[in-house]
């Protein structure tokens, strides 16, 4: 097995100066309101990294950490970096606080989904060698871009793929090196690879890439497969709705998956990369996983003005897994390219279509609130929908269909080429038919009848799978579904989670957001212990019912 750690890839931590002394709080922009978030500063001392209590002048970076879900279903993770450092320094700093101050939430969330995943404690050989060979064309890009003669857009774009990596790789120091000091020996003696870390962030991209590399193989002959097969790959609703007064654009977003994928973290990222780097973000806000970069679900919000939306296109054809290859990169990867490099989302989707990995294949919906005035309405320009296959990435500007009333995601593809090439055309299912499936249906009948942020909290929420005749009486066929309540063949799957911004929102740099199943129209809140699912789920909490929650880049409130 090809174990890739620290010292075979990218970095190499160079020490900074601190241009000036600052204040620590007017260095980091920050304004922690709660003291009940720890607080932690990261320092580099003669090129190793060192953690301290508090926020402390002249750190490489800051963090804000909540560890417990217990408390909302949430856990919170905020990191800032200071400008005073160069952009690898910073980004391997915030990397290697994160590992640290989470090392426990990722060793359950690896157990987690390498055993129910492949029923192993370790990473097939196979999908080893695949990521060393993508890592090693990364590596090489990244060089080929300092050469003369390479335009300033390549040399940036391979800029921002060699910053996340120096964040990934750090993370793995700062995984091993806390780790290495627990009380649970289990923890204390696994010593993880820059690999392990990678299949994490990877968790969309093997969707693709586990049948690509022959572990696995779309085989449907039976209604009965070709739902399981979808309630396993197929991840989510989204929604961006103008309401009809023309006051607010609500965009909103629910997590479809396995439930052992519920250790959560929601986290802000605010790194001051220089204006060299070709980064214009500053700060994203977005749900995640532990050892996560990016979303995965996926939900974004960014001081840019820009939301970012994902559900998933499943393939339902093995004709294109021959496209999938490593000289590639991954969806991870490109995600957080397109959300640090981009203002707009034509450059959003033009950013995210390069070096297309065919993996993770899914509908995005990127909203600009910078093109909204409330109650004149969006211009041109406002919403862009992508989907993206092996081989192949469609982008339009959606702005006329929004105007219309909303924009829904649910898992069927919008464009037609991308529909017929995945296979759809050949299901002859209506249910999943972009005009029969269950959630479009629902879509249609209540989707214009949201006028309020509570409406909207309400309708990203909805099954009552029992009463509603468009659910035919499957707990799936609703926009957050509750797998574990079909009957028969319950599983520990459905929708995890919700998040939902809106124009008042974003201007005030707040998302709501609760965690764990629905308990619309007085279902149940899902329990582990309600039976035996046969599905590992290590640290996960027992039992889910919780409220919203209001996250910032800085702190998080309980909407009690």
């Amino acid at each position: 097995m090809y174990r890739l750690f620290l010292s075979l890839v990218f970095i190499a931590v160079i020490l900074s100066t601190v241009d000036s002394k600052k204040n620590a709080e007017t260095q980091f922009k920050m304004n922690i309101q709660d003291d009940y978030i720890a607080k932690y500063s990261i320092f580099n001392v003669d090129g190793q990294f060192k953690i301290t209590n508090g926020i402390q002048e002249n750190a490489v970076a800051i963090a804000s950490y909540q560890g417990e879900q217990k408390y909302n279903g949430w856990a919170y993770l905020s990191i800032n970096t200071s400008s005073s450092f160069n952009d690898s320094l910073q980004a391997s700093a915030a990397g290697y606080l994160e590992g640290y101050l989470t090392y426990e939430m990722i060793y359950n969330s690896r157990y987690n989904y390498l055993s129910n995943q492949f029923n192993s404690t370790s990473i097939p050989e196979d999908l080893s060698q695949w990521i060393f060979d993508t890592i090693t064309f990364m590596k090489s890009a990244i060089v080929n871009s300092t050469l003369s003669g390479v335009s300033l857009e390549d040399q940036q774009y391979w800029t921002g793929i060699s910053l996340t990596l120096d964040q990934v790789n750090a993370m793995v120091l700062g995984y091993n090196d806390a780790a290495s000091q627990s009380d649970n020996p289990d923890i204390a003696q696994l010593k993880i690879g820059v690999d392990d870390i990678f299949i994490l962030n990877m968790y969309g991209d093997l969707f693709e890439l586990i049948p690509a590399l022959n572990l696995s193989s779309i085989n449907i002959t039976t209604r009965e497969q070709l739902e399981n097969y979808f309630h396993k790959n197929q991840h989510c609703t989204s929604m961006v709705k103008l309401t009809d007064d023309l006051s607010e654009i609500y965009a909103a977003h629910t997590t479809f998956d396995d439930y052992y994928m519920s250790i959560r973290i929601f986290k802000s990222y605010n790194f001051e990369f220089s204006q060299e780097s070709g980064v214009v973000t500053k700060s994203i806000l977005f749900s995640s996983y532990p050892g996560v970069v990016v979303s995965i679900d996926d939900f974004y919000q960014m001081d840019t003005g820009l939301v970012v939306l994902e559900t998933t296109n499943s393939l339902v054809t093995n004709d294109l897994y021959h496209l999938i290859n490593p000289q590639s990169v991954l969806y991870w990867l490109r995600i957080m390219n397109a959300n640090r490099m981009s203002t707009s989302p034509l450059e959003w989707c033009q950013t995210f279509a390069r070096y297309n990995s065919g993996t993770y294949n899914n509908q995005y919906q990127i909203l600009d609130y910078k093109r909204f005035t409330p109650y004149q309405g969006i211009n041109e320009g406002g919403l862009y929908l992508l989907e993206q296959i092996p081989g192949y990435v469609e982008y339009s500007d959606v702005t006329p269909v929004l105007r219309t009333g909303y924009t829904p995601g649910y898992n069927i593809p919008f464009y037609y080429d991308i529909y017929n090439i995945s296979g759809y055309n050949s299901l002859n299912v209506s249910e999943y038919t972009y005009q029969g499936a269950p959630r479009g249906q629902i879509f249609r009948r209540q989707a214009n009848d949201i006028h309020t942020i509570e409406d909207a909290k309400y309708f990203m929420r909805y099954n009552d799978f029992k009463n509603d005749p468009l659910s035919q009486g499957n707990p799936w066929y609703a926009i957050a579904a509750r797998g574990d309540l079909a009957d028969p063949g319950p599983s520990a799957g459905g929708g995890l989670d919700t998040k939902l911004t809106s124009y008042s929102l974003f201007k005030r740099g707040e998302v709501y957001a609760i965690s764990g199943p629905t308990t619309s129209h007085n279902l149940p809140p899902f329990d582990w212990n309600s039976r035996d699912w046969n599905t590992t789920h290590l640290g996960l909490i027992s039992y889910w019912d919780y409220d919203w929650v209001t996250f910032t880049n800085q702190n998080y409130y309980d909407q009690k």
